[in-house]
C-alpha cells in the first residue's frame, strides 16, 4: 500500500519517476529547436547569398561596404541564435535536475508522512489497549 500511495500521489502531482519531459513538453521543446534551426539556416543562406554578391562586386572591381556591414549583422544574428540554442539546452538540463531533486524531496516527505501515520496507528493501538 505504501508504494501504491506514493504512485497515486505522484500521479496526482503529475510527476513520474522519470526526469524526462512529458511528451507535450518535449514536443514544444523540439518545435522551438526546429524553429531556431530553420531561422539559423535561413540566415546562413542569406549570408552566403550576400557573400556571393559581394564577391561578384569585388570581381568587378567595385566595393560596397554596406553589404559587408549587412553580412556582419547577419553573422551576429546567427551567433545570437546559436547562443539561444545553447541557453535553451542549458535551461533544459537545469529543469531536468530540478525535477529530479523535487521528486526526491517528494519521496522523502511521503516517507516521513507514512512513518508519522504508522506512529499514529501505534499510539492509537496503545491508547485503546490502555483504555480497555
Amino acid at each position: 500500500t505504501q508504494h501504491h500511495n506514493v504512485q497515486v500521489n505522484k500521479e496526482i502531482m503529475g510527476t513520474t519517476q522519470s526526469t524526462e519531459l512529458t511528451a507535450e513538453d518535449r514536443a514544444k521543446w523540439e518545435a522551438k529547436r526546429a524553429q531556431v534551426s530553420v531561422l539559423k539556416d535561413q540566415l546562413a543562406a542569406k549570408v552566403e547569398e550576400h557573400q556571393e554578391r559581394l564577391q561578384g562586386q569585388h570581381d568587378e572591381g567595385s566595393s560596397n561596404s554596406h553589404l559587408e556591414v549587412f553580412k556582419d549583422e547577419l553573422m551576429a544574428t546567427v551567433s545570437e541564435h546559436t547562443r539561444t540554442i545553447a541557453d535553451m539546452e542549458a535551461e533544459h538540463e537545469q529543469l531536468k535536475k530540478f525535477k529530479s531533486e523535487l521528486l526526491e524531496k517528494v519521496g522523502e516527505h511521503l516517507d516521513e508522512l507514512h512513518k508519522a501515520e504508522d506512529k499514529a496507528k501505534l499510539v492509537a493501538t496503545f491508547k485503546d489497549e490502555m483504555l480497555a
